[in-house]
C-alpha cells in the first residue's frame, strides 16, 4: 500500500522563488542591495556611467591623425633617402685638372694656372693646414702678392672670413641640435638664423643640417691654420683652389674688385674656397644668389654641396 507523502510541491517552488529573489534581488527595498540586478548594466550605459566606446566624430578624428602621422613619417623617410642619394652622387670621382672656360664663374676649382705653365709652388713654411704653435688666427704665406696693396687686403679679408665662419658654425650647429621644432609646433616663430638657413639650404632636414654645421666647423678650424695665398692668377674669375686639401687659394681678377661685405665679398670668397677644401664633395652646382636660392627650394640636398650656398649663408648672418 502506498502512502501519500505529506510534502507539498508548491512549497518547493516557493522556496526556489525565494532563492532566486535573494540572488537577483527583489522588488522590496532593503538596506543591503543585491549583488547583481538584471538590467543594471543597460541602465548604466544609458546613463553614460560605464560606456567606454568612442563617438563617430572621435573615430574620424583619430583616423585622420593616424593618416597624417603616416604621411609625415613617409615624407621624412623619402627626404632621408633623397639626401643620402644626393650625397653619394656628389662624392668626387677624382681630382679635376681642367680649368673653367666660363669667365663669369667664381672659381675654376680643381683647375691649373695659365695654360702650358707649371703649377705654382708655395713658399717654404709649415705643411699645409699646420698652424703656428698656440696660434688662434691664420698664418698666411704669400706668393706673387704685392706687400703694399695686396697683402693688407688679404689679411683683412681672411680676418673677416674667420668671423663669418665662426658665426655660421655657431648658428648652424644650434639649428642642427634644436631645429625642426617649427614643423612640430607651427606656432613657433623662426629665428633670423633659421630663416637664413631655410633660404640657403631649404627645408630643415636633420642629417643635412648636421652635415652643414660640420662643414662650417671645419672651415672655421681651417682658418686657424696655415693658408697659402697666390696673387698671380690673371683669369677673370674670383678665385680657385685645387682639390686635395692643400689650403692654397689662388686669387684672381674679380677678387680685387669685390667689396669687404655683402654678397660675393672678399671674406665670402675665402669661405667659398675653403668649403671646397674641407669637403671634396662640395662643388659648384650653380653660381649667384638666384641659382643658390633655387637649389635650396627645389634641390636642398644639392644646395648642401654647393659652395656659393655656404658663402651666402655666412654672409647673411
Amino acid at each position: 500500500m502506498k502512502i501519500k507523502s505529506s510534502y507539498r510541491k508548491p512549497a518547493r517552488r516557493l522556496s526556489r522563488r525565494s532563492d532566486n529573489q535573494s540572488f537577483f534581488g527583489s522588488d522590496s527595498e532593503s538596506d543591503h542591495p543585491p549583488f547583481f540586478t538584471p538590467g543594471s548594466e543597460v541602465r548604466a550605459k544609458d546613463e553614460g556611467a560605464t560606456f567606454q566606446g568612442k563617438t563617430p566624430e572621435e573615430e574620424v578624428s583619430q583616423a585622420k591623425d593616424e593618416e597624417e602621422e603616416t604621411a609625415q613619417a613617409k615624407e621624412e623617410e623619402e627626404e632621408t633617402m633623397q639626401a643620402k642619394e644626393e650625397e653619394e652622387e656628389a662624392q668626387p670621382k677624382g681630382i679635376d685638372e681642367k680649368g673653367s672656360s666660363d669667365p663669369s664663374e667664381k672659381c675654376a676649382c680643381g683647375g691649373t694656372g695659365k695654360e702650358g705653365e707649371p703649377d705654382e709652388q708655395p713658399e717654404s713654411g709649415p705643411a699645409p693646414g699646420q698652424a703656428k704653435d698656440g696660434a688662434d688666427s691664420p698664418s698666411l704665406a704669400y706668393q706673387k702678392c704685392d706687400t703694399i696693396t695686396q697683402e693688407p687686403s688679404i689679411k683683412q679679408a681672411v680676418s673677416s672670413a674667420t668671423s663669418l665662419a665662426n658665426r655660421a658654425a655657431g648658428a648652424s650647429t644650434a639649428i642642427a641640435m634644436v631645429g625642426g621644432l617649427q614643423a612640430q609646433f607651427p606656432g613657433i616663430k623662426l629665428t633670423q638664423g633659421e630663416l637664413h638657413h631655410q633660404k640657403w639650404f631649404g627645408k630643415f632636414h636633420q642629417s643635412r643640417a648636421h652635415r652643414i654645421a660640420r662643414t662650417y666647423r671645419k672651415i672655421s678650424k681651417a682658418l686657424t691654420g696655415k693658408i697659402y695665398v697666390s696673387c698671380g692668377c690673371k683669369k677673370n674669375i674670383y678665385a680657385y683652389v685645387k682639390a686635395g686639401g692643400q689650403r692654397k687659394i689662388f686669387l684672381c681678377k674679380k677678387f680685387w674688385g669685390a667689396g669687404s661685405s655683402g654678397f660675393d665679398s672678399r671674406p665670402g670668397v675665402i669661405v667659398h674656397e675653403l668649403a671646397h677644401e674641407v669637403d671634396l664633395s662640395i662643388g659648384d652646382k650653380g653660381y649667384g644668389t638666384n641659382k643658390a636660392e633655387k637649389l635650396a627650394k627645389k634641390k636642398p640636398g644639392k644646395a648642401a654641396t654647393n659652395a656659393d650656398n655656404y658663402e651666402y649663408y655666412a654672409e647673411s648672418l
